[in-house]
């Protein structure tokens, strides 16, 4: 199964291929992608470990 960011910079890369986006457009696109998910796993440990403590 595909994750969301990984559609995103497939999708990211076929735009740049096909309609010739200008590096620095395509490099911040990369970047804002990245900043999500690493956003999201951030989120995910905390959520994990406060479930952790509240359960025990």
């Amino acid at each position: 199964k595909e994750t969301k960011g990984f559609v995103t910079n497939r999708k990211i890369s076929e735009l740049s291929r096909n309609n010739g986006l200008i590096p620095e457009l395509r490099d911040g696109m990369h970047r804002s992608v990245n900043a999500q998910t690493h956003i999201i796993v951030g989120m995910s440990r905390k959520l994990g470990t406060w479930l952790r403590f509240r359960l025990w």
